[in-house]
């Protein structure tokens, strides 16, 4: 009777014994999960270890300011260098977000350093006043955007041959009349529809001969 007791007794044990281990086992996996979910400033390398970004995690999603970088091939003394340097000579873009998704004012560069666009997000996407820039740093486009289409009044510029256009876009298509200006004298005007033109007229003359046809 005694040796049953004992091996009853025995199993019991043993069993308890599992139990505990497993209810360890998912406690500590439970804690690794909580564990890496991202909070804080981090900073992401590709396989090569270079610097691709570095910003804010807010429970795991993007939140405030992030850099984004032009990936090179050098060797730095320490990490602390990397980054300044990456965020002196390599910055691609720069801007913010809120829970994860893009927002506010963003910036992006060419890889000399020079400004290539500027202007608002909302909801993730182009919202509001941008500006765009070519590689010498001066304006080619201005205008506005909604829903990440261009919508509203915009300008385009090709400042070598001294020419801007005006004129403007609705859902991303240009849309009315469009005005062509060299060295500030208005030279044609141009009617779209739905993106597709409609017209060009280089005179008040044939602009009425056209609306007699």
């Amino acid at each position: 009777m005694m040796t049953w007791l004992k091996l009853f007794l025995l199993a019991t044990c043993i069993g308890l014994a599992t139990g505990f281990a497993s209810w360890v086992d998912l406690k500590v996996d439970c804690t690794e999960e909580i564990i890496s979910i991202k909070n804080g400033f981090h900073t992401e390398y590709d396989d090569s270890g270079r610097l691709l970004a570095d910003g804010n995690y807010k429970d795991g999603v993007k939140n405030a300011r992030w850099c984004y970088y032009f990936l090179i091939d050098s060797t730095f003394n320490s990490p602390q260098e990397k980054l300044h340097y990456s965020r002196e000579f390599l910055l691609k873009k720069e801007g913010f977000y809120k829970n994860g998704i893009k927002e506010y004012y963003w910036k992006c560069y060419y890889d000399q350093g020079r400004l290539e666009a500027e202007g608002w997000y909302s909801d993730g996407q182009k919202n509001k006043f941008w500006k765009f820039y070519n590689s010498d740093g001066e304006l080619s486009q201005e205008g506005h955007f909604r829903n990440g289409n261009k919508n509203g009044w915009w300008r385009a510029f090709e400042p070598v041959n001294k020419v801007m256009r005006k004129g403007q876009f609705k859902k991303g298509l240009k849309e009315g009349y469009w005005q062509r200006f060299e060295n500030d004298e208005l030279i044609s005007v141009a009617k779209y529809e739905k993106g597709k033109l409609l017209g060009r007229w280089t005179s008040y003359e044939e602009y009425l001969n056209w609306k007699k046809d």
